[in-house]
């Protein structure tokens, strides 16, 4: 799994040159939510098919930025019965849970987190059938998801510093996160975020019959009309630089012998 700093970092290099229409969108995402909020009813309805497009457009800015456009909020709209139903479900579920103690709807709402990053992403699948998923997907990944949005508390606390303003940009930071929290555990996140070693160069498992003068120092390497070549005793003295485990030691021992030889035939 991908650690929660590099979906952090991730999310930031997509929404980089996107931050201005991204709070513009959230601003006017935010009006909408407040407007159907404030009349009984439709806030159900018009729920879903909100949500859904305000991952649509966050979609479209990670991977079509040119057609992230502020009316790709209003693309749930196309799909409105299957995110009404789905809205639905999930708010019926999580408050159902909710009466068994708080802690359980917690644990639900999390469960049910990745309902709309599927239904987005897959146009056949139906709400019932997403939530499963979801539900399945989140197994051994609440926690992580958890404490993912425990470092964004910093930030919202910032942000009413600022009187609210804030969070216009910290929303689709928040979202953007999600996002690629969704492709981590989908599998589907690129691979430019993964850890990657400190020197490429260097093979985790190298050959231990490999030729030792392949480590000679590379300042012996010359170009091919040189004629020059390292004497054996620079080449002993590299290789014993090198801390080559066991070599300067063997090499010292085959000096000694050699030595002792010469002595007995005198």
């Amino acid at each position: 799994m991908t650690p929660n700093v590099l979906l952090m970092q991730k999310a930031k290099e997509s929404l980089q040159g996107m931050w201005g229409t991204a709070a513009i969108t959230t601003l006017f995402f935010g009006l909408l939510e407040g407007a159907i909020t404030c009349i009984p009813g439709l806030g159900l309805i018009f729920g879903g098919p909100l949500a859904l497009g305000y991952i649509i457009f966050l979609m479209t800015v990670k991977s079509d930025k040119p057609n992230a456009r502020i009316e790709r909020i209003f693309d749930g709209f196309k799909d409105f019965s299957r995110t009404l139903v789905a809205y639905v479900l999930v708010l019926v579920y999580i408050f159902l849970w909710t009466l068994l103690f708080i802690i359980p709807g917690i644990i639900m709402a999390y469960a049910y987190s990745m309902t709309f990053f599927i239904l987005a992403e897959d146009k056949n699948i139906s709400a019932s059938d997403a939530l499963k998923k979801s539900k399945q997907m989140m197994m051994g990944y609440k926690w992580k998801l958890f404490c993912l949005n425990l470092r964004f508390f910093g930030w919202a606390f910032l942000c009413i510093l600022t009187l609210g303003i804030g969070f216009f940009w910290l929303r689709p930071y928040v979202y953007m996160s999600h996002l690629n929290f969704y492709h981590d555990i989908t599998g589907k996140l690129s691979d430019t975020i993964k850890d990657k070693p400190v020197n490429s160069n260097i093979d985790p498992n190298p050959d231990p019959n490999s030729n030792i003068t392949s480590n000679i120092d590379e300042s012996y390497r010359m170009d091919d009309n040189s004629n020059y070549s390292p004497t054996a005793e620079e080449t002993n003295e590299n290789i014993i630089d090198e801390n080559i485990p066991g070599v300067g030691v063997e090499i010292v021992e085959i000096e000694i012998e050699v030595e002792e030889h010469s002595e007995k035939e005198e």
